[in-house]
């Protein structure tokens, strides 16, 4: 018997967020043995745990793709966090390929629509840009809705305007 996982991908649904919203990891793994295995499956920022699911008895050649959803609460603006995943299988024939980093996300600052380190009149601009707009509108811009109630209106403009600062 054969035992052999590997982490095929690690992705995120985007490469910066801001505080107190979630992020979407989404981990593909396979079974690359000839047995079935059962094992888990870590994500990471950095070096502190978002979450562990089990995958159980997958098939010899078979994937699975998992989601992991990352709370970025409490997280301090201006910082960027690796994001990797690992599947520790005791007995593997081939470890190495059980721990992948893939990028990056970076938690801005509410107001940051681009993510540049400044809330400025580009961010001013991309809001405005987006006024009328909700989930499925063409203008629609998920950073431009700073307070999250799926609209991008006049308050998300002036949330912008209150919160001018620069990432240190």
């Amino acid at each position: 018997a054969s035992l052999d996982v590997s982490i095929l991908s690690v992705t995120t649904d985007t490469t910066h967020q801001y505080p107190s919203r979630m992020v979407n990891i989404t981990v593909v793994v396979k079974n690359n043995g000839n047995v079935s295995a059962t094992f888990y499956v870590a994500t990471y920022r950095n070096s502190t745990l978002i979450g562990n699911q089990t995958v159980t008895n997958l098939g010899a050649g078979a994937s699975k793709t998992l989601i992991f959803n990352w709370s970025t609460a409490g997280l301090t603006p201006c910082k960027k966090w690796i994001i990797r995943a690992e599947a520790p299988l005791i007995g593997d024939n081939n470890p190495g390929d059980n721990n992948v980093t893939d990028g990056s996300v970076k938690i801005t600052m509410v107001g940051d629509v681009n993510a540049d380190g400044v809330i400025d009149g580009q961010d001013l601009l991309l809001i405005i840009g987006a006024i009328p707009s909700y989930r499925g509108h063409p203008w629609w811009n998920q950073y431009a809705d700073l307070n999250d109630d799926e609209v991008v209106d006049g308050p998300d403009l002036a949330t912008a305007l209150l919160n001018i600062p620069t990432c240190p």
